[in-house]
C-alpha cells in the first residue's frame, strides 16, 4: 500500500521519527512549510510553492472546523491525484483536521499521529472536541 506522510513543516531537528516513518514506510512527504534545514538526500518531499507559514494555509469558519484555504487545497488536491496514496498518515491531530474533509471527500484512508501538544493542550479547543 502506497503511504503519503503529510506534516505542517519539515524537516526539524525535534522530529527525527518523521525522517524514520517516510524511511521504514518508504512514503512520499507532503509538507506546507520547509524549515531553513536541508530535506534529507533521497526523499520524495513535496513543499507548497511560498514561504508562507503553515497557519497561512488554514481558515476557521464562523463556528466551523479548521480547513485548507483555496490555494493550498488545489495544490494538495493535485498532489494525490499525482502521488496517489492508498493512505494518509497525519502526523499531528491539527494536522489530520485540515485535511479530514478532502481525505474523506476523496475516499482516501487517513492515520492520524498524536504527539501530546494537540493531545493535550488542544483537547480544550471546542472545535477540536467536535471534530
Amino acid at each position: 500500500m502506497k503511504v503519503t506522510i503529510v506534516v505542517p513543516r519539515f524537516p526539524l531537528l525535534s522530529e527525527t521519527f518523521i525522517i524514520r516513518q517516510e524511511e521504514g514506510l518508504r512514503a512520499n512527504v507532503i509538507t506546507f512549510h520547509s524549515t531553513e534545514m536541508a530535506i534529507p538526500a533521497g526523499m520524495q518531499c513535496e513543499v507548497l510553492p511560498d514561504k508562507k507559514s503553515f497557519i497561512d494555509y488554514i481558515r476557521k469558519p464562523f463556528g466551523g472546523t479548521y480547513r485548507l484555504k483555496h490555494d493550498a487545497s488545489q495544490w494538495f488536491l493535485k498532489l494525490l491525484g499525482e502521488l496517489k496514496p492508498g493512505v494518509l498518515l497525519c502526523n499531528f491531530g491539527g494536522t489530520g483536521l485540515r485535511i479530514a474533509s478532502i481525505a474523506k471527500k476523496h475516499r482516501i484512508p487517513m492515520v492520524i499521529h498524536f504527539h501530546g501538544y494537540d493531545l493535550s493542550k488542544s483537547l480544550r479547543d471546542p472545535t477540536y472536541q467536535q471534530s
